[in-house]
């Protein structure tokens, strides 16, 4: 009886060291993605610290979390020996918006990332599960560079706003269940901005590409978050023929060949609506961002459609008469289609028929579309 158990417990140390190795990533730090020479434009402020030093925060906060450092082996390792699957902190874009609310001002801060995972020697990525970290800050008047450089770096490197960027990453790396190929891969695959939408825009001076790639960044953000799933890239942005580029904090780069997607989402943004109406005590606002979603198969020998339907969501304000307050349209409209957003990823994820008669043009009618894009989901994870 003895021996059986000695054998048993071997044979279960045995199981769980394969297991164990199994689980285990390449460290591979702190990278930018798209093209480096857009650095610039992509993260102006992140850009400005020295990539050294976001490496050693990245790998100290690591540290912290032992169950998550166990699951990296910081040794590069030779290609070609051993397991090749790395993982990253892949930074895609950064913004820093002035927003007057209620007569005050404050800063939106907001950075996009990636948890990447790749094949260092295929050169493929694996997987990418994308996820956004930021606040909201009250400041004196309109941020300039200096102030938004600061707030940027202290998402990195504090804990001030109750948010920091690695611990992001890290909390999304250790709910992810790394593959070395996924059977199925999903894509935002086109983001549209019809004329009713696009007139918002101009009136807001806002450039349509880059909104587009913003947009992108979100919807990859929540459907990736929501749904615990990985995604490709959206195309919108850097990726260029099939491929991403990516740096790394050793100053080496890699162009990463990115998996065909079996299925896509289209999102078309249809318009920006308000109306004021004035009351006896109040000023009432409501504002409206509305959308259209369809999800469907990508192979060109066979199609199904899972989803389409037209989406909206509102945002009510109330400002007290006599308040010389004035409400920043664009702001309400980009709170409506973020809310829009995540509430429609949310429901990939589990179907909430309130959010349907709320959001939904066709109310319930549209549940069992829902469903079938909820089940699918559930087959990409």
């Amino acid at each position: 009886m003895k021996k059986f158990f000695f054998w048993l417990s071997l044979a279960t140390i045995i199981i769980s060291a394969k297991v164990y190795a199994a689980d285990q990533y390449l460290y591979s730090g702190f990278a930018y993605s798209g093209n480096y020479s857009n650095r610039e434009v992509l993260y102006p402020y992140t850009s400005k610290i020295d990539m050294a030093r976001l490496d050693q925060e990245f790998l100290a906060r690591l540290r912290r979390n032992p169950e998550a450092l166990n699951r990296l082996k910081l040794d590069q390792g030779k290609i070609g020996q051993g397991s090749q699957i790395s993982v990253a902190f892949a930074l895609n874009t950064e913004t820093v918006e002035t927003q007057v609310i209620n007569g005050e001002s404050f800063a939106v801060i907001r950075l996009n990332a990636t948890v990447l995972a790749f094949d260092r020697e295929s050169k493929t990525l694996v997987a990418a599960y994308p996820f956004g970290v930021g606040t909201t800050v009250k400041v004196n008047g309109k941020v300039d560079n200096a102030l938004a450089a600061e707030m940027i770096k202290k998402l990195y490197f504090s804990d001030e706003y109750g948010v920091n960027a690695f611990d992001k990453w890290i909390a999304r790396f250790s709910g992810a269940a790394i593959k070395e190929k996924f059977p199925k891969y999903f894509q935002v695959k086109s983001i549209e901005i019809e004329p009713e939408a696009k007139a918002i825009l101009a009136s807001a001076s806002i450039q349509e590409s880059a909104y587009k790639n913003q947009i992108g960044n979100l919807l990859d953000a929540a459907i990736s978050s929501e749904n615990n799933v990985p995604v490709v890239p959206s195309t919108l942005g850097e990726a260029v023929g099939g491929k991403m580029m990516y740096r790394f904090s050793n100053a080496s780069a890699l162009d990463l060949k990115l998996p065909e997607a079996d299925y896509g989402l289209s999102f078309t943004i249809r318009a920006f609506r308000s109306k004021i109406t004035q009351e006896a005590t109040a000023a009432a606002g409501i504002y409206r961002a509305l959308a259209t979603v369809k999800v469907e198969t990508t192979a060109k020998d066979f199609s199904k459609t899972y989803l389409d339907e037209k989406i909206f969501d509102t945002i009510f304000i109330r400002v007290p008469s006599g308040n010389a307050v004035q409400i920043n349209n664009w702001s309400q409209y980009q709170k409506a289609l973020s809310q829009l957003i995540t509430g429609m990823a949310k429901e990939f994820n589990k179907v909430d028929s309130q959010w349907l008669e709320n959001s939904a043009a066709n109310g319930a009618n549209a549940k069992d579309a829902f469903v079938a894009t909820h089940e699918l989901f559930n087959s990409l994870r």
